[in-house]
């Protein structure tokens, strides 16, 4: 729940901070919200590699 707010409040600060674009700062939100998806997904690769 609070990392949704996390991706959300980011876009919202590079709006108000660095003066984007919402399309642009919505992106880059969803683009770091890809790469956590892609490192936990590693992480959890590498845990279960780990196991055995």
């Amino acid at each position: 729940m609070f990392q949704i707010w996390y991706y959300v409040l980011l876009a919202l600060g590079l709006v108000k901070v660095a003066q984007l674009s919402k399309p642009a700062a919505y992106t880059i939100a969803i683009i770091f919200f890809i790469l956590g998806l892609i490192v936990a997904a590693i992480g959890g690769v590498l845990e279960g590699i780990a196991q055995f």
